[in-house]
């Protein structure tokens, strides 16, 4: 397995289930501590990512994603609206760079109208924008690897929206 995110090689020399049973093998999503041979501490943080070495999580500061914004967002998001994304275990500080569309979530007997380019974003919305991180993180597009894709973000401790990335940057 390979540490993306700084792309230092390591070799796995064991890995644990529930802290106690050894095993030879765990699938994606699973919990489980794993011991490497020949790696510093410091070269892994909260968020790093081990994957294949010929199969690297894409690491990006930017991307384009769809949110859907929910009934806790109070102040409508703008271009400029600074959050806090919140990916696996990783959060960052991030910025809305570009709102490229938005569709208000109708009534029942309502038709859903689509807008692009709009000003800003309301609550109960989903939207289509870009979004930058304050620093490189692992994702990936939702077609690719849909629990990598996943992501909150949150304002003054409230989440206030929901969604998943759809283009790199």
């Amino acid at each position: 397995p390979h540490g993306a995110a700084n792309k230092n090689v390591f070799t796995v020399k064991s890995v644990y289930r529930h802290g106690q049973e050894k095993v030879n093998a765990a699938r994606a999503g699973e919990n489980v501590d794993i011991v490497l041979n020949n790696v510093q501490s410091n070269l892994l943080r909260v968020g790093s990512i081990l994957c294949p070495p010929d199969n690297l999580v894409p690491i990006v500061k930017q991307f384009e994603a769809q949110i859907f914004t929910l009934e806790a967002l109070q102040v409508p998001l703008f271009t400029g609206s600074q959050l806090t994304l919140y990916t696996q275990s990783m959060q960052v500080p991030a910025t809305i760079t570009k709102l490229v569309s938005a569709t208000r979530i109708a009534d029942k007997d309502k038709k859903d109208k689509s807008k692009m380019k709009p000003r800003f974003v309301t609550k109960n919305q989903t939207a289509i924008v870009h979004i930058t991180c304050s620093k490189p993180v692992c994702v990936e597009t939702f077609e690719n690897f849909r629990p990598l894709a996943r992501f909150l973000l949150r304002t003054n401790g409230i989440t206030v929206a929901a969604g998943q990335v759809k283009t790199l940057l």
